[in-house]
């Protein structure tokens, strides 16, 4: 799975459904990006290893570039989120993840208006009129990019070119970590 640049520190990255062909195949171990911090001895300790970094593939920073971020012209862009995870009433199956986390995006909307830069939105489905509250509130600076959230090598071209990120945790904050990017987490 190419997020980014091939990394020496990195054999590969597998989807879930090519583990266990690779296993055989290799005679390899895997370890689940989430069971590193115990495989590393980390618990509860202080020390934490510094994360992988990621670098953007070039041709698709350059097409972010070129399409989106160039044609706004030199203020800064900031990225916005303001929900992530399943909210409670939409979760069906046992075992469902209860990460649910939302700012009031007219209380976000009321802190950024006025603001002189870009604003990139990165939410992922965002509810009917929500992308209308924002234009109205926010202007021609709106930059849409939502659909962004099911390509994640582009979200990382996108991120990489991006002053910062504004909104609540989620995997883009993530990315920003492992591109050496730091977010305001609200």
């Amino acid at each position: 799975l190419p997020l980014g640049q091939p990394d020496s520190t990195i054999d590969c990255l597998l989807e879930e459904e090519q583990i266990d062909e690779f296993i055989e195949e290799h005679h390899a171990r895997v370890l689940l990006v989430g069971d590193l911090p115990f495989a590393l001895g980390v618990d509860q300790k202080p020390v934490i290893p510094e994360p992988i970094p990621l670098v953007a593939r070039p041709e698709l920073i350059q097409e972010v570039r070129e399409t989106w971020l160039d044609p706004l012209g030199p203020r800064p862009k900031i990225a916005l989120t303001w929900r992530a995870g399943t909210a409670m009433n939409k979760l069906t199956e046992p075992g469902d993840s209860l990460l649910y986390k939302e700012v009031p995006l007219e209380a976000l909307l009321n802190a950024l208006e006025g603001l002189p830069c870009d604003f990139v939105i990165l939410q992922r489905d965002p509810q009917p009129g929500e992308l209308d509250l924002v234009a109205s509130r926010l202007g021609e600076r709106v930059l849409d990019c939502t659909d962004y959230s099911d390509d994640l090598p582009r979200m990382l071209a996108l991120l990489s070119q991006l002053d910062t990120v504004v909104g609540v945790n989620n995997t883009n904050i993530y990315l920003l970590v492992f591109l050496g990017k730091t977010a305001d987490v609200l």
